[in-house]
């Protein structure tokens, strides 16, 4: 959990009982609740966690949510879309959340199963988001039912399905970004929330309203 209320600085303290600080090299910004960090769309500017062994996602569910004010969704490449989540190893074990040129919230997630062969699940939101506003973005993956489903601003957008050849175990590589090296997203980032559950609806929508 990270509030970014330090506001300066290179280190982001993790308020949860995990004690996961991330390492910062993103900018720092003021934010109706405070501070959040502000990232420019270049690549060094990001928050980097390291997750033992553990903690990392493995096969069970997990979910991110976070408050964005994006200030840019394009950018001049044929993949066109901001990362502002990741964890993993591409193509190996990797999870990532971007927003789309259009703004909608989307998620791209694979690995590769014995027999060498990737295998991939990806999705985006009915709802975009709006330049220079905030909005609450979170999803859920939920590895027991199969399903991911992403909301905006308190409110569902559908769930997904994941292929039944989804069985990929989460665990390599260790780092969790928010932000990237590739793409980057461009905007305000605040009140990050990561759970290694399937976070409720009511849990979801209670996060939107306490802050909205």
């Amino acid at each position: 959990q990270y509030s970014f209320n330090e506001g300066s600085g290179n280190v982001a303290a993790d308020s949860s009982d995990n004690g996961l600080d991330a390492s910062v090299s993103a900018a720092w910004a003021d934010s109706p609740s405070g501070k959040a960090l502000s990232f420019d769309g270049q690549a060094a500017g990001i928050a980097r966690v390291r997750i033992p062994d553990n903690l990392r996602f493995g096969k069970g569910s997990w979910t991110f949510s976070a408050w964005l004010k994006p200030k840019q969704f394009e950018i001049a490449d044929r993949q066109n879309q901001r990362r502002i989540f990741a964890f993993g190893v591409y193509p190996d074990a990797y999870l990532v959340i971007d927003i789309f040129n259009t703004g909608r919230p989307g998620y791209y997630f694979c690995f590769k199963n014995e027999a060498g062969n990737t295998i991939s699940s990806g999705g985006t939101a009915a709802t975009g988001l709006k330049l220079h506003e905030w909005a609450h973005v979170a999803l859920v993956c939920d590895r027991d039912k199969g399903m991911v489903e992403i909301y905006v601003n308190g409110y569902s957008q559908g769930t997904t399905a994941l292929p039944a050849a989804f069985v990929g175990d989460f665990s390599l590589g260790g780092e969790l970004t928010l932000g990237n090296g590739w793409h980057n997203y461009w905007g305000l980032m605040d009140e990050v929330r990561v759970y290694r559950r399937a976070v409720s609806r009511a849990e979801i929508k209670a996060e939107f309203v306490r802050l909205k």
